[in-house]
């Protein structure tokens, strides 16, 4: 039923072209047509079972389209779908069915070469038996005849039994063709009509160039590839026109999406009006937070920052919710506390996303509701086709990154199953002892009864007796007090520096951080192919403690 719920100005019209009636819609005529049709009323002389009736206690076929239709409006009710639609539906739906229920069917499906079902003839009956041949000339079917025959698609009522009873693997394939052809074409058109519903917004920050913005660009110490250059100027352009800006931004890990983003913090923070950054970790919402502190002190733009997260205490959080509100804070990055309803704005006018592909919808509404339509612009590191961010993405307008800068080198992206893990840890251990790092994602925290699926827990185990001692393996995840988050990302920061002839470094800055608290000196010394660390303690130590 879903497949053909539709509002009744959105119908495709009818076969031959009709006069609408003024005072009813589309779907109410094809209800109406089919309850004064002669194939309606003959519902009244078809048993709906074979069986003998007591009294006036006798079940027509009539009387079960009329509970039926009851049934789906009420159905239709409570999923807020079409009921005069539904109605109709439910109406037409046995007007071919024989007497003596689906006994009459079988029969007469053993008689009739081409055999014979209820459904496809009551679709018969509607189009070519009523009104002396012409049929009810009723609202057409979901997908034109047209587009059925240009791409060799099966028809609706052959699809539906091929699906569910197919007599060959051809059949159930041509039937799965057509079902999943019309599944993502009713996608591609409610993104449609999204888009052009958000396109129907206008611009309530119209944010023209900023003149600092061009300085601070030449004052990088690159130059920015032509790729960011010209995503930059999509976003200008969308930021400075009639309508809210929907975009999203594709490109590999370290194509430069975050300073094409921060380009467009700045010129809304330069104009005098807010802009956030949400990122979907405190880890990368504090590493952001670091990178544009750092890049607006550095280049002396007078512009103030603010972190907000759901770790921060109740005074840091107070703190942060008033330079907010007060519109001192200019860029305020963090989680998703960014919508909680204790954050007031004073003039948001751009939202940045990290890696939250389906932000627009319930996060633009609410931040909506904060003053506003904002401009959204979301970041992604999916490696995924054009054609392919398209059809997923169709609200959305899509920019993509598809340059490296200088001296990058590119990023390999495999997907393997779980018989080359052996390979890849050797693969692993190979960079690691050539000073390079290596993280691993896991899908949940600790072990599910109701999902099978890696866990950071039991992997980060696993994974250290796998990598040996001179690997140190460290765990990381949402759970965790972010003290503990801050340190380990630290740790693993300056083992990026670190020089070491196995491991990756992580493991010598615990033990200089650990010497360095106990009074003693830590030293290390190259050798020719020898790589020596000293510790001396300048006391005694109880090693049992």
């Amino acid at each position: 039923m879903c497949s053909y719920a539709c509002f009744a100005d959105e119908s495709r019209g009818r076969a031959r072209e009709e006069a609408p009636c003024p005072y009813r819609t589309c779907f109410q005529r094809d209800r109406d047509r089919v309850l004064h049709s002669k194939a309606f009323r003959r519902l009244k002389q078809k048993t709906q079972v074979f069986l003998s009736p007591e009294g006036d206690h006798y079940r027509t076929r009539l009387t079960h389209t009329l509970e039926v239709s009851q049934i789906a409006r009420t159905i239709a009710r409570a999923l807020q779908l079409n009921e005069d639609l539904t109605e109709a539906i439910a109406m037409g739906h046995d007007l071919g069915h024989t007497p003596f229920g689906h006994a009459g069917e079988r029969a007469l499906d053993k008689l009739c070469p081409g055999g014979f079902r209820h459904y496809e003839q009551s679709v018969r009956v509607a189009e070519k038996l009523e009104r002396a041949g012409k049929g009810l000339n009723l609202s057409k079917e979901t997908l034109p005849e047209t587009v059925r025959l240009k791409y060799g698609l099966a028809e609706y009522n052959f699809a539906m039994r091929g699906i569910h009873f197919p007599e060959d693997k051809q059949v159930f394939y041509q039937a799965r063709e057509r079902l999943v052809f019309e599944e993502f074409l009713e996608f591609i058109l409610a993104l449609r009509k999204l888009r052009d519903k958000n396109e129907r917004f206008g611009n309530d920050y119209v944010i023209p160039a900023s003149p600092r913005v061009e300085e601070f660009i030449k004052e990088l110490p690159y130059e920015l590839t032509g790729a960011q250059k010209k995503v930059w100027k999509e976003i200008s352009a969308d930021m400075a026109s009639d309508t809210v800006m929907s975009r999203l931004v594709q490109g590999d890990v370290g194509s430069g999406k975050t300073i094409v983003a921060f380009l467009a913090l700045l010129t809304v923070a330069l104009n005098g009006m807010q802009a956030a950054m949400m990122a979907p970790t405190e880890v990368l919402a504090r590493q952001h937070y670091a990178t544009i502190t750092r890049m607006l002190e550095e280049h002396q733009i007078p512009v103030k920052a603010e972190l907000l997260t759901g770790s921060m205490t109740t005074k840091e959080k107070r703190r942060a919710y008033d330079r907010i509100e007060c519109g001192y804070a200019k860029i305020i990055v963090g989680t998703h506390a960014l919508i909680q309803d204790a954050v007031n704005y004073d003039n948001l006018a751009l939202v940045v996303t990290d890696e939250q592909h389906r932000f627009g919808v319930k996060q633009r509404e609410t931040f909506a509701k904060k003053g506003g339509v904002p401009h959204v612009l979301v970041m992604s590191a999916t490696p995924i086709p054009r054609t392919l961010a398209i059809i997923l993405y169709g609200d959305l307008d899509i920019s993509v990154i598809d340059e490296l800068p200088a001296n990058r080198l590119p990023i390999k992206n495999c997907v393997v199953d779980t018989g080359y893990r052996a390979t890849a840890y050797t693969f692993m251990k190979k960079q690691i002892g050539e000073g390079r790092q290596c993280y691993i994602i896991c899908p949940m925290v600790e072990e599910s009864e109701s999902l099978e699926a890696e866990n950071v827990l039991d992997y980060s185990s696993m994974l250290q007796e796998e990598m040996g001692e001179g690997i140190v393996v460290s765990c990381l995840h949402g759970r965790m007090k972010q003290a503990e988050k801050d340190e380990i990302m630290e740790r693993f920061a300056r083992a990026e520096k670190s020089r070491t002839s196995e491991g990756n470094g992580l493991g010598l800055s615990i033990a200089d951080s650990f010497t360095k608290n106990c009074g003693g000196e830590f030293s290390i010394r190259i050798d020719g192919d020898q790589f020596l660390v000293t510790i001396q303690f300048k006391q005694h130590l109880d090693v049992n403690k």
